[in-house]
């Protein structure tokens, strides 16, 4: 759980930085008390056996029905940032699983894998891939962006994403053959991806 967490937290970190509206400091702070607070609300939802077993519990959800996740505000209280501040798109799910994060930037787009952990990236690779999935998280590129190389074209890589049923399935699966190489765990830790320009 630990790393999943950090993976969910460093996404949501970036589109805070992003915003603009915090110091760095403050970022910081603000992603600590979240670490803590997702750890504490997952810690009796955690089924490694069965991912998709607790998925809408570990949901961490903004939308017009939902303006303001309730982690999100707790994390808030107790790092002292106005939630206000955070800047967050008004639309995004970020699924945090065992073994993978997911993400879709609004209820009406595909949903994309921010981190699954069964392949090793070194810390450049893990740099381009945390970008690239805040850029999508933020809506500034395309689902078939986000798993590409920043060189491929967007005919090799036009890979389309399934948003699955939640039942016995991990809700983001890729429709291809091989292997994408949006699937990473990082050699680097979280907090200095999140440092990372």
């Amino acid at each position: 759980m630990k790393e999943e967490v950090a993976a969910a937290v460093c996404l949501i970190g970036r589109l805070v930085r992003r915003g603009g509206r915090l110091e760095p400091e403050f970022v910081e702070r603000f992603c600590s008390a979240l670490e803590d607070a997702l750890r504490a609300r997952y810690g009796g939802h955690w089924y490694p056996e069965r991912p998709s077993r607790g998925q809408a519990y570990r949901c961490i959800r903004l939308n017009g029905h939902q303006r303001a996740d309730p982690t999100l505000l707790t994390a808030c209280r107790k790092s002292g940032v106005p939630y206000a501040d955070l800047a967050l798109p008004r639309e995004i799910t970020v699924w945090v699983d065992p073994a993978e994060v997911c993400c879709r930037y609004s209820e009406r787009s595909y949903a994309f894998t921010v981190v699954r952990f069964d392949t090793v990236l070194d810390r450049e690779e893990a740099a381009q891939h945390m970008e690239r999935a805040t850029l999508h998280a933020a809506g500034d590129v395309s689902p078939s962006k986000v798993g590409s190389s920043p060189s491929s074209s967007s005919d090799e890589n036009s890979e389309k994403m399934d948003c699955a049923s939640p039942r016995g399935q991990s809700r983001c699966t890729w429709n291809r053959s091989s292997p994408t190489p949006a699937m990473p765990m990082f050699q680097v830790s979280f907090r200095e991806l999140l440092l990372l320009p």
